[in-house]
């Protein structure tokens, strides 16, 4: 399967959390769209093997800021917690891609 790129995956993490794609990459900061961006930057930084800070340009972001969201996802992964789990599963579900 391709590799995926930050605009396939900000699509279908948009399209998970029923939200735009230019409300996912605003700096809206209710509690769904925040989620969103941090899971979408997180698949970014998995799925693409791109930097922090190439990452943040995609999302107009610096690159702590996404270092940061990375950080808190994965954190919520290692921990189980649902829905973060569930959420990054469906839209890796969406793109076609497995888990390592």
């Amino acid at each position: 399967m391709k590799q995926p790129t930050i605009g396939h995956i900000i699509g279908a993490t948009a399209e998970h959390h029923g939200i735009t794609r230019d409300l996912l990459l605003s700096r809206n900061r209710i509690v769904l769209v925040t989620r969103a961006r941090h899971q979408a930057m997180y698949l970014a930084y998995e799925l693409t093997g791109r930097s922090y800070r190439s990452i943040g340009s995609s999302f107009a972001r610096d690159y702590s800021g996404v270092r940061r969201s990375c950080l808190q996802v994965g954190g919520h992964l290692d921990d189980d917690r649902e829905p973060w789990c569930a959420d990054v599963a469906a839209v890796r579900a969406r793109l076609g891609v497995r888990w390592a």
